[in-house]
């Protein structure tokens, strides 16, 4: 195993896992020189967590939430008819589980950066934004993520992890429409200051190189 190793070594760039410590310790030990990835499938399911978490808090005051867990957590292309109109009335309440959806479509909407540093900055925003809205589920995860940075940004700014990651020169893909269109619907909602907007909007429109 370990002259397989030895062989890959140099050719491997990109490693995908989840925030184990046994594995990002193996990573880092066999593969010095790769860049780790936090796997997306993971991050969305810590955020998908936070909001059922906060659902069934909020359902014990609230019992008009008891029984939508998949109502919230389902993709709008997903959800039928009955769930639509029973989403538009959540989202329209005055409770925390609707801020815990919206940030993380927010933290979806800034998958395909082009660059690390583009990364690093939409990724503050939204860790900025998490704290402003004082949901503690949300806050937690939010804490973890922090604290396994590169690996997050690296996740927001490579192509969606698949097999080729475990191989060389993996390509970059460039941000897809629906990408682009929920990261505008993001800054939108989230950052309202003049300091933050221009920011924004200075990255949206470079030109990626």
């Amino acid at each position: 195993m370990e002259r397989i190793f030895a062989e890959i070594e140099d050719v491997v760039e990109t490693i995908t896992t989840d925030m184990w410590t046994a594995y990002i310790t193996a990573v880092e030990t066999v593969f010095p020189n790769g860049a780790l990835i936090h796997d997306r499938v993971h991050l969305i399911q810590y955020l998908n967590k936070a909001i059922n978490r906060v659902r069934r808090r909020e359902a014990k005051t609230n019992p008009e939430l008891k029984g939508t867990r998949y109502v919230l957590l389902k993709n709008e292309t997903n959800r039928t008819q009955k769930q639509d109109e029973i989403f538009k009335v959540i989202q329209e309440s005055n409770l925390q589980v609707s801020l815990a959806w919206r940030l993380r479509e927010e933290f979806k909407g800034i998958f395909e950066c082009h660059s690390f540093a583009e990364a690093k900055t939409y990724f503050e925003l939204w860790l900025t934004s998490v704290q402003d809205a004082t949901v503690t589920e949300v806050i937690k995860i939010a804490e973890m993520f922090e604290r396994h940075f590169d690996g997050v940004c690296n996740a927001l700014c490579h192509e969606r992890p698949t097999a080729k990651h475990a191989t060389a020169k993996s390509k970059r893909s460039k941000p897809s429409v629906e990408a682009t269109e929920r990261l505008k619907t993001s800054e939108l909602r989230s950052f309202s200051s003049a300091e933050d907007w221009t920011s924004i909007h200075n990255i949206r429109d470079r030109t990626p190189t």
